[in-house]
């Protein structure tokens, strides 16, 4: 199928679906940090570019220092949420977390969500975190994300259950409480200085929302155009 705002395309998924509801933000990457939704444009930093994508192009990271700032927002910090990814990694170190989409501060007080990779051992896991203000979250990790190929990553929290996805699928949750945490802190997709956690390789169509959708919801994001 045609991917005519954007110019690429999307396999077996509608040309146009519109924008879904609850949908706050949307980074396609092509070839420029804009929000075509919410318009809280991102920065390129340390010489983060784009690559060819999943659709049409992506950002390109070098996983020493690249990064894609987009400042605060208060509509960025919702109570309820689900991000979305397509990821392409080019490796992940043992032990090793790779972030994609972060709004953590990396202190309790201000940790709010977190999407990203984590190689354990051996295995590349999808990761999902959510702070809950006092006593951090070492995060929950499920499923497997291949090196070199693109997968479709997502992570939702409703304020009882974290779950995280795989190319659609659910591959673990874990109970939790309370709202996200509000924070001042900026979301980044690729990485922080903090703990150095860069992420090696290419990310695409990153959407966040103002709620927590369903497995079949999130499934049918993953091939479908705003």
């Amino acid at each position: 199928m045609s991917y005519a705002a954007q110019g690429g395309t999307f396999g077996g998924g509608p040309v146009c679906t519109g924008a879904p509801a609850g949908i706050i933000s949307w980074w396609p990457g092509e070839g420029n940090a804009q929000d075509l939704v919410g318009h809280y444009d991102g920065a390129q930093q340390n010489g983060a570019t784009f690559g060819v994508g999943r659709v049409g192009q992506a950002f390109s990271l070098d996983g020493i220092d690249d990064a894609i700032v987009v400042n605060n927002n208060a509509a960025l910090n919702p109570a309820s949420i689900t991000i979305e990814a397509w990821v392409k990694p080019g490796g992940v170190p043992a032990g090793n977390i790779a972030d994609v989409v972060t709004k953590w501060g990396f202190d309790a007080t201000v940790d709010s969500y977190f999407l990203g990779l984590l190689n354990s051992g051996g295995v590349v896991r999808v990761l999902g975190g959510i702070g809950d203000g006092a006593t951090g979250d070492s995060g929950f990790s499920g499923g497997a994300v291949a090196l070199n190929t693109w997968s479709h990553i997502a992570a939702t929290y409703d304020g009882a259950t974290l779950k995280v996805f795989v190319n659609g699928a659910q591959v673990g949750s874990k109970a939790l409480s309370g709202s996200l945490v509000t924070t001042n802190d900026p979301l980044k997709f690729g990485g922080n200085a903090v703990w150095s956690e860069w992420f090696k390789g290419r990310i695409d169509e990153v959407r966040v929302y103002k709620a927590a959708r369903t497995q079949s919801q999130i499934a049918s994001d993953m091939n479908a155009a705003i």
